[in-house]
């Protein structure tokens, strides 16, 4: 299984890093994102994704989504405090979400399959304490 290690765009030193790697499966000429991404915007578990050959080995910097899962990805920020984010994580892989976590940087990414319920999921977010954690939606595709 390859892995893809994608540029960031850092601002105001956010993320706290300027790469990501991603694990993927190679599908003929693109690779399928199989993992939650953490800081990379409009990309989802499951997604197929183009990149220029010669940036395979290196990092990539051009890409585009060919073919989009379906599944959305939920990006957790713990702003002050500890909240009781591990146990919404652990709810949420119950109901079938993947989850990634970077806990020293307070940063986690959920992945919500397209037959999930995302209400399960809003639910479950909605229990957090807006001032301990942010919650963002880089890639919502539920209807």
């Amino acid at each position: 299984m390859p892995d893809l290690k994608f540029n960031l765009d850092v601002v105001d030193n956010w993320p706290p890093v300027n790469t990501e790697v991603v694990p993927c499966i190679k599908v003929g000429s693109n690779y399928q994102i199989d993992a939650s991404p953490l800081f990379i915007k409009g990309l989802s578990k499951g997604d197929l994704v183009k990149v220029e050959d010669s940036e395979v080995s290196e990092i990539i910097f051009n890409w585009e989504v060919v073919k989009e899962s379906g599944n959305s990805t939920i990006w957790l920020l713990r702003l002050k405090g500890s909240p009781d984010i591990k146990s919404k994580l652990e709810y949420l892989r119950f109901i079938g979400c993947d989850t990634a976590s970077l806990p020293q940087y307070g940063s986690y990414s959920i992945t919500v399959p397209s037959k999930c319920f995302i209400e399960l999921v809003d639910d479950c977010l909605d229990e957090l304490n807006e001032d301990e954690v942010a919650v963002a939606y880089p890639v919502f595709r539920h209807e």
